[in-house]
């Protein structure tokens, strides 16, 4: 194949002008914090959005200073809060730093003061909204008083929790003599009590009562009377380790886990009735050769079940064989099977109901994957290499419905994709799934299915993702309402509320007409909404007493927005701006709210709504002393491929100046445009040795360009996009286009290789952790997860769609290698020595061809680093490297050059 010829003839140049709404972000900013009324003065309907010509964030009016160098240490690169009190009225938030101590910062939502404290890794409110814990890394316990203000430094703790009503407190401290002791505190009247040779604790969620284990060497379980301050000893056998502890959840009951020498117990204690262990022989009878495995055990809210894996007896992980033989056969790569049959395999999900002394037998050797609800009598059960296709992303399997009670088993959808395209309802009645392009719910007690999406006008399939036709992907997993009345599902643009029996179907947002994206979004810890025991196949129960809330994302702008969903399924809109709004925190009852905000020049920040009243407050604005700076602003360009609309992102230099010309840096990966929403301080502290404010504060325009994919041409099509959206930037008079340089890492690395390999309109290329040998790539071994990177290219990024044995062609047309003569700018290459993800020495591979055919290139091997270099030092050091190569060929000022 000849080099591939795109006409990268300009048409004719029109200046763009920058029209309408140019925001001050300065004074938007402090306008927050003096007026604290965001949501009211600065909230537009969605509707203005799209007929507003804003699109451009360029600050204006206000003399911002330009930016200095060398503040790189100084900046937060995140803030995310870590606990929020049960009312609503307290957060506590960490600052992130990559160079130094990270901070965390306590604040009354209602109040303008904060506190500064050590960062803690466990941080908690006491249940009665007077008390703050914060338990750091160093082991330094910290005890806050919120009503008073007051702090209490306990030193070095190993584990704190406070008690179901807040009243009390425990610490477990360890003693100079290397023994733990318990201390139990009354936070009401100050009295202590301390509990000798203490070793793990838990409190009920319920009442006063503490299991406690106890002792050194023999270990016994007690338990521990608040109120009454009495001991009882738990009859579990004298253990060495006591593997798992843990009360149900309405403190009824509590699933105790010990191991003696090579042989793991399990029993339940019971408030009323005390402790009942699951005797050998009871499993011996019903499953022979069968014995409690290592893994967490589950107890019902009852208590009447428990959840336990059995393993077969004997069974121990296999030593390293000297040699390992490897076969076509197998259903997986050996490394990935070996890892399958040692660790998950041999662990069948099995019931067990203590007071019937009864054995129930879940998964089976056939069906050794069981997915399930505790408090539902049923599983689903699966076998992952029943068809044993490793050429795609997930592994598929018929999916069956056991009754756990009576073992009778039924299919629910054959050859699933074991993905999240299948979920059980909270209150057990369905089973929805995702199959031939629509939604179907499989209703339990009739044993039918119907298709709940058919007659609704409207594809449920993502096709955005542009993957190979037999991939299937969907916007969202299903939600539902209380009893499981309704499934909540999304198109492209809105949820619907259809019943489960597939009638009354209602759509319930207006996405489609205001040409935005509505989610509706999990809060807090994603766990508090899987209801789930043991499985991924899992919605989640939507509480609408709670104040669900939606995000909605602008097509047009990438701005976003929150949604109240109310009981009656209608919206009401709280927010909306040209920002991204990322973390979501609700408080137990959901009126309290608490949201991150950031754009690309807008540092993050953090926003206290209250739904009941309205009243919105700036809680903490990181790195605000950047809102000074000239960082740059952003416009949106719009360019057409293949009838497809596509968008880039646009980024000006700071200090821009219209009469001078500047050169242009592209940054690809897949869709960019809409990581102009993201703000990242300008440093070279990253992950990927680029910035995007490091570069448009040091005088370039930086283009962040969506490309589209046609099946079979993944390199091509990055070529044809990239060079229409250039064509379209160049409309901006003042971009030189003989200073353009191109820059990606890991799949935007292989589009920068093969770009370098197809046209010479860019000054230089930088290709990060690139598969620059499609062939030998797509034979290779992807270590991290122990696979083979077949299914990358049959099934997923790569867009293949066939296999290379089916279309050899086509992987040789789409390798940057395979046309490495044709390179005629310099291209530095970097990867990681220890990339496990693309291996290194796909760098390698282009890097001798470039040296043997005597083209201008480089190659950093960053030491001891994997796909993305984790240590600090190391990445601004690429940075540092990334940034002088780029200077080096696009600084150059020619002759009449500004």
């Amino acid at each position: 194949m000849k080099t591939n010829t795109v006409n990268t003839k300009q048409p004719n140049k029109k200046k763009i002008v920058l029209k309408g709404n140019k925001r001050i972000h300065t004074i938007y900013y402090a306008v927050q914090i003096i007026i604290l009324s965001f949501f009211i003065s600065h909230y537009q309907p969605l509707e203005a959005q799209n007929g507003s010509s804003a699109i451009t964030d360029k600050q204006s009016n206000k003399k911002l200073k330009p930016y200095p160098f060398g503040l790189d240490k100084i900046w937060s690169n995140n803030l995310a809060a870590s606990a929020m009190s049960p009312d609503g009225n307290w957060i506590a938030f960490t600052e992130y730093f990559s160079v130094g101590e990270n901070s965390m910062r306590l604040r009354n939502v209602n109040k303008e003061s904060n506190q500064i404290l050590p960062e803690g890794y466990k941080n908690k409110f006491s249940k009665n909204n007077k008390w703050f814990g914060s338990l750091s890394a160093s082991n330094k316990f910290l005890l806050i008083n919120l009503e008073t203000g007051d702090r209490e430094d306990f030193g070095s703790v190993q584990e704190f929790d406070f008690s179901f009503d807040g009243r009390y407190l425990s610490v477990l401290q360890k003693e100079p003599n290397g023994i733990s002791n318990l201390k139990i505190i009354n936070l009401e009247n100050h009295t202590e009590r301390i509990i000798n040779v203490i070793t793990k604790f838990v409190w009920n969620p319920t009442n006063q009562y503490m299991l406690l284990v106890k002792g050194d060497e023999s270990k016994k379980v007690l338990l521990f009377n608040t109120t009454k301050a009495t001991e009882t000893e738990i009859g579990v056998k004298p253990s060495s380790t006591l593997n798992y502890l843990k009360w149900n959840d309405t403190g009824s009951a509590a699933v105790i886990m010990d191991q003696t020498k090579e042989k793991h117990h399990i029993g339940v204690y019971y408030l009323n009735k005390g402790f009942i262990p699951l005797e050998e022989s009871v499993l011996e009878q019903k499953l022979p050769n069968y014995e409690v495995g290592n893994r967490e055990p589950f107890l019902s809210d009852d208590g009447n079940t428990v959840l336990f894996f059995r393993k077969q007896k004997g069974h121990q992980l296999v030593k390293e064989d000297k040699i390992e033989v490897w076969k076509t056969s197998d259903p997986l790569l050996y490394p990935s099977l070996k890892l399958r049959e040692d660790f998950i395999y041999p662990y069948l999900l099995t019931a067990w109901h203590p007071e019937k002394k009864m054995i129930r037998e879940i998964a089976t050797p056939q069906f050794p994957t069981a997915e399930m609800d505790i408090e539902h009598n049923f599983a689903l059960l699966y076998n992952e290499l029943q068809y044993g296709d490793e050429n795609t992303e997930f592994l598929k399997a018929d999916i069956y419905f056991k009754n756990i009670q009576t073992g009778e088993m039924r299919l629910v959808v054959a050859e699933q994709s074991l993905t999240d395209l299948v979920s059980i309802s909270p209150s057990g009645n369905y089973i929805a799934y995702f199959k031939d392009e629509d939604w179907w719910t499989y209703n339990v007690k009739e044993k039918k299915a119907v298709n709940i999406t058919k007659e609704l006008g409207t594809s449920f399939q993502n096709r955005d993702v542009e993957l190979p036709k037999d991939r299937i992907e969907v916007y969202d997993k299903p939600a539902w309402l209380k009893d499981d009345n309704k499934i909540i599902v999304s198109d492209k643009y809105d949820l619907w509320a259809i019943n489960p029996n597939g009638k009354d179907a209602k759509r319930i947002t207006k996405g489609m007409e205001k040409n935005c994206r509505y989610i509706l979004r999990r809060v807090n810890d994603v766990e508090d909404f899987y209801h789930l025991t043991v499985g991924s196949f899992a919605g989640w129960n939507v509480d609408l007493d709670k104040y669900p809330l939606l995000q909605l994302i602008n097509f047009e702008t990438h701005s976003m927005g929150i949604s109240l969903l109310n009981k009656d399924l209608s919206t009401t809109p709280i927010n909306f701006m040209d920002k991204s709004i990322f973390q979501i925190y609700q408080s137990p009852e959901g009126n309290n709210v608490i949201y991150s905000t950031e754009s690309t020049t807008l540092p993050k920040a953090l926003h206290h709504y209250e739904i009941n009243t309205g009243k919105n407050n700036l809680i903490y604005q990181s790195n605000a002393e950047l809102l000074n700076y000239d960082l740059g602003y952003k416009t949106f360009i719009d360019y057409t491929v293949k009838d497809k609309k596509l968008k880039g992102t646009l980024m000006f230099p700071a200090d821009y100046d219209p009469t001078k010309k500047y050169p242009l840096i592209v940054y690809i990966y897949q869709k960019t445009s809409r990581n102009a929403m993201e703000f990242s301080p300008p440093s070279g502290y990253n992950f990927q040795g680029f910035n995007h404010l490091d570069y448009t504060t040091s005088g370039y325009f930086v283009l962040l360009p969506d490309i589209t994919y046609e099946i079979g041409k993944p390199g091509l099509s990055a070529l044809e996009c990239v060079n229409s959206a250039v064509n379209k930037a160049l409309e901006v008079e003042s971009i030189n286009e003989k200073r353009m340089g191109l820059i990606g890492h890991s799949f935007g690395g292989y589009e920068t290789a093969f770009i370098a390999t197809q046209t010479n309109r860019f000054a230089t290329y930088v290709a990060g952790a690139a598969a620059t040998n499609v062939i030998s790539h797509y034979h290779g071994v992807n270590w991290n997860n122990s696979a083979t990177d077949l299914w990358r290219y049959e099934d997923q990024q790569w867009r293949m769609g066939d296999s290379y044995y089916e279309n050899k062609q086509a992987y040789l047309e789409n390798s940057p290698l395979e046309y490495v003569t044709n390179v005629k700018r310099p291209i530095l290459l970097w990867t990681g020595d220890k990339d496990y993800q693309v291996a290194w020495t796909q760098s390698l591979e282009m890097f001798i061809a470039l040296r043997r055919l005597k083209k201008e290139a480089s190659l950093i091997l960053v030491k001891d680093e994997g796909h993305s270099p984790e240590n600090t030092e190391k990445q601004l050091l690429l940075s540092t490297e990334v940034k002088k190569w780029l200077d080096g060929y696009l600084m150059k000022k020619e002759n009449g050059e500004s």
